[in-house]
């Protein structure tokens, strides 16, 4: 045994009384969770209450925020973890007989999960308190996504025209003209001219006229036209719904959507904290109701942690699941 010569002569609660029980204690109290711990109350009716509902809701909750891969790896904190078991709730007379056995905990998961509409009832309410805290929140949204097919070359945008209009990734229009349309492959980029509220349609302009140089096909396009184009030339109306990803407000090849763009970074922050921190890069979750109540959880416990921290005058650390809440002098 590596004992130690000459202990110290204070103990740590002495010198720092913060503990990291500090965070789960933040998000206990903001949490809004007294009905839906109430109907799993009434629920429970007249049963056996050898773990009481308030005590393995808090235990489900302290999983996720001290970021057990698992139930039983949360089980074993609790018969470890005197601390842990007191804050949570529990009989401490019990000893370590009062943490749950694996059977009753996932008795009670499996009981979360039929009532997983009520969870996402919290999110929207806490979303709601943390608004009023912030009120820029949600101004701009941002929407990520992966596993969607994507074209390397320009596709027709209206199949059912004589003309040819083509389209890429990024949303810019082509039009072939029409004396080139057999055997050569140029494409000429469309001017692009605003986006249409009234009709939430993005509006082109035909290149020759906007920039004033000499195309082969113009007089034979315009003839396309059912009516006059004048010296404005003709015009190509995008609607936003033809595919929402690709053909938005702001136009996807245009600098104000490069500014906007690079604002996504938030969006990846969020889900590295939910890959890693929370925990579903590597899990065991299996079935989809499962899935969404677990996740659920996650994202009404990442909501209270930053409320929690904006009302503990610590807004600088709203974005953090892991570091140590500051202590009042």
């Amino acid at each position: 045994m590596a004992t130690i010569p000459q202990p110290s002569l204070f103990s740590w609660q002495q010198v720092d009384s913060a503990s990291d029980l500090d965070r789960l204690r933040l998000v206990l109290s903001v949490l809004p969770d007294e009905e839906l711990v109430r109907l799993l109350e009434q629920r429970r009716g007249r049963g056996r209450d050898d773990y009481p509902v308030r005590p393995m809701w808090n235990a489900l909750i302290a999983g996720i925020v001290f970021q057990h891969p698992s139930a039983a790896a949360l089980i074993r904190e609790l018969w470890r973890n005197g601390e842990l078991r007191q804050l949570g709730g529990f009989d401490p007379l019990r000893g370590m007989g009062a943490a749950p056995t694996d059977d009753a905990f996932g008795r009670f998961v499996e009981l979360i999960i039929e009532h997983r509409e009520k969870l996402v009832q919290r999110f929207h309410r806490q979303l709601e308190q943390l608004s009023r805290e912030l009120p820029e929140l949600g101004r701009r949204l941002a929407v990520d996504s992966k596993a969607i097919a994507s074209a390397g070359k320009p596709r027709v945008l209206f199949g059912d025209r004589v003309d040819v209009v083509l389209y890429d990734e990024q949303g810019r229009i082509y039009c072939q003209p029409p004396t080139e349309r057999r055997g050569a492959d140029e494409l000429r980029e469309m001017a692009f001219v605003g986006f249409e509220h009234d009709r939430q349609s993005l509006k082109y302009r035909c290149p020759a006229a906007c920039h004033g140089f000499e195309c082969q096909g113009r007089a034979e396009c315009d003839k396309l036209a059912l009516l006059g184009v004048g010296q404005f030339g003709r015009t190509v109306r995008v609607p936003l719904e033809l595919d929402r990803r690709i053909f938005t407000p702001i136009a996807r090849h245009s600098s104000k959507w490069q500014t906007a763009y690079k604002r996504r970074t938030a969006v990846e922050r969020v889900n590295s904290r939910i890959d890693r921190v929370l925990g579903f890069e590597q899990h065991f979750i299996r079935g989809k109701a499962k899935m969404e109540a677990r996740v659920s959880l996650a994202l009404v416990v990442m909501l209270a942690m930053a409320l929690g921290r904006i009302r503990a005058n610590q807004a600088e650390l709203m974005r953090s699941l892991t570091a140590p809440v500051k202590r009042a002098a």
